[in-house]
């Protein structure tokens, strides 16, 4: 699993800058997807008020609702490592682990997703192919930015290594919400 530093910083009782937090953060397999993982890196549901003490602000769904965001790292495995379709229990245990993650997901085309945020990403390393519900296609490689706008979308990745893409997801209003 992919181990990412973290380092945060605060605010003391003075209202003095501080550094509060050095530490390692390790990704975790998406159980439907065990090939894949996500690190999650920091994240909030609301505005962030300061001075605060550098402490994680509590989130509860995968996505970001108007006014959050979440700050993560995911992998794309090359597909030939990708496992056939999840049985129930391994969906379950995403949900409990990715809580909505899977409601994004349009059943009829493996991989299709689409969320209400708008997913500003880079990619690390690696390469990979944004594809979109109109058959549109794109490749990605290690520099590339990638803005992700509320579209139905699935991440294939037909190269040889895995693709490490970070990004800034941030909670979005659609027309139906």
């Amino acid at each position: 699993m992919t181990k990412l530093r973290r380092v945060v910083t605060g605010h003391d009782s003075d209202g003095r800058s501080v550094f509060v937090s050095d530490e390692q953060v390790e990704g975790v397999p998406i159980p439907s997807l065990p090939t894949t993982e996500i690190v999650h890196l920091w994240g909030a549901d609301a505005t962030h008020r300061y001075p605060d003490d550098g402490a994680p602000q509590p989130y509860h769904a995968f996505f970001a609702p108007v006014g959050g965001y979440r700050f993560l790292m995911f992998t794309v495995p090359p597909d030939a490592s990708n496992p056939p379709p999840p049985e129930s229990q391994a969906i379950a245990a995403t949900e409990t682990q990715f809580p909505g993650l899977g409601d994004t997901f349009d059943p009829a085309v493996p991989g299709m997703h689409r969320s209400s945020t708008v997913d500003v990403l880079y990619v690390v390393e690696g390469r990979c192919v944004s594809e979109l519900d109109s058959g549109e296609k794109i490749e990605l490689s290690a520099g590339d930015t990638f803005v992700q706008s509320g579209t139905m979308h699935a991440w294939r990745n037909p190269f040889d290594e895995t693709c490490k893409i970070i990004g800034v997801i941030v909670g979005a209003e659609t027309a139906d919400s």
